[in-house]
Order: structure tokens, then C-alpha cells, then sequence
């Protein structure tokens, strides 16, 4: 089925596919992988000195490493959840036309699904997510150098060079059930409220008041 059919077929029934955290972690994609995702806790060194040896030799004599600069990354153990990831857009319309400039990275994704009323959308999410069986949350992403960053990484921290996707993230704290599998909850249909386009062909929107 060509793609464009899928996402009509799916704006009459709005699927959300949430991803476990370590998929993310190690997915081969410049746009959607992010080895920073599974990553609890962040520590940055600079002008430091390291001691190391062979492993297989205990008797080995430790040797200075000296570093410009070096990250220490602590893991979560076991998934702690799983995500779903959209654009949330900042614009100020006025009376005047304006045009928003998509990133040409988001040509990468094909078709991109448009929602023109986000109060009935948020409205009809939440009515969903408080019915699963799991505790979530979803929030915008802030952004920042997490290469040079120490401290605890929240699940809602990203990189600064993701920064361009703008994310409003939903976590569903799958944890418990240890999920690996992909978790799918619908919304109902959003026809009324949706429009889809051609992310390789669209690379610009015009907005006013």
C-alpha cells in the first residue's frame, strides 16, 4: 500500500505507535537515532587524566591517559519507557502573510500529518492517555549540548543538534511490563481536524491571521 493511503487510512483512525526507549538508542537513522536516549546520567571532564592497561594482563602497569576533554555516561538498566515523537511549531501570525520554513531534514520522514485544531487534538490524546494502563507524560523537549553536560538527563533532554525537530514527546512508563514491543492506542478518528502533505515536495507553509 503506497504511503499517502496509509496516512488517510490512518486519519480516520488515529494510531499512535510508541517505541521502546533502547530502539532509539541504537537506531541507524541521522534523523530519528539518538544514542543519548537510554543515557540516565551525564558527567563532562576537561583537561583530565585517565589510567588504563590491558584487560587480559592483571599484572600490566597502569598508564596516564591524558584527555582534552571526556563524557562519562551512566545507562538505564532495563527500558524505562516508550515513546512517540511529533513537532510542535512556534509561529506568530499576524494579519500579514507569513511563511514557515520546514527544516530540510523533515523531507526524510515523507508525509507529515498537519493537525489545524491542537485544542480538540491535545483534548482527544489526554482523554486516550488516561485510560492506558500506564502512567505518562508528555511534554516539549528542551534542548541543549548534552556532549558538554553534567547531571541527571531527563527523558525530555535532547541534543542540541535534534533541535530542528522542535518535539512535543509522549512517554508511556512501560517499565514495569519490561516492553520491548511496540505499544499501539488509537484516538479515534482526526479527519476533522487533520491535513496531510508531501513533506518532499512541501518545504514551505504560508500563515496568517
Amino acid at each position: 500500500m503506497e504511503l499517502k493511503n496509509i496516512w488517510i487510512k490512518c486519519k480516520k483512525r488515529a494510531r499512535f505507535i510508541v517505541i521502546a526507549l533502547p530502539i532509539f538508542s541504537k537506531l541507524d537513522d541521522a534523523s530519528r537515532g539518538d544514542f543519548f536516549e537510554s543515557v540516565s546520567k551525564l558527567k563532562y571532564f576537561e583537561n583530565v587524566v585517565f589510567q588504563v592497561k590491558p584487560a587480559n594482563d592483571p599484572s600490566a602497569e597502569w598508564k596516564n591517559l591524558n584527555t582534552n576533554n571526556a563524557l562519562y555516561k551512566e545507562h538505564y538498566e532495563e527500558p524505562l519507557g516508550s515513546l512517540f515523537c511529533m513537532s510542535a511549531f512556534k509561529i506568530n501570525p499576524t494579519k500579514k502573510i507569513s511563511t514557515f520554513h520546514f527544516d530540510k531534514r523533515f523531507s526524510d520522514f515523507g508525509y507529515g500529518l498537519m493537525t489545524s485544531r491542537q485544542d480538540l487534538f491535545i483534548e482527544r490524546l489526554k482523554k486516550t492517555l488516561e485510560k492506558l494502563d500506564f502512567k505518562n507524560c508528555m511534554r516539549l523537549v528542551e534542548y541543549s549540548d548534552l556532549h558538554k553536560y553534567s547531571g541527571t538527563k531527563t527523558l525530555f533532554q535532547k541534543d542540541l543538534k535534534y533541535s530542528w525537530q522542535e518535539e512535543l514527546r509522549i512517554i508511556l512508563y512501560t517499565n514495569k511490563y519490561k516492553m520491548y514491543d511496540p505499544y499501539e492506542f488509537s484516538i479515534g478518528s482526526i479527519e476533522d481536524i487533520s491535513e496531510i502533505f508531501d513533506l518532499r515536495k512541501t518545504s514551505e507553509l504560508q500563515y496568517r491571521l
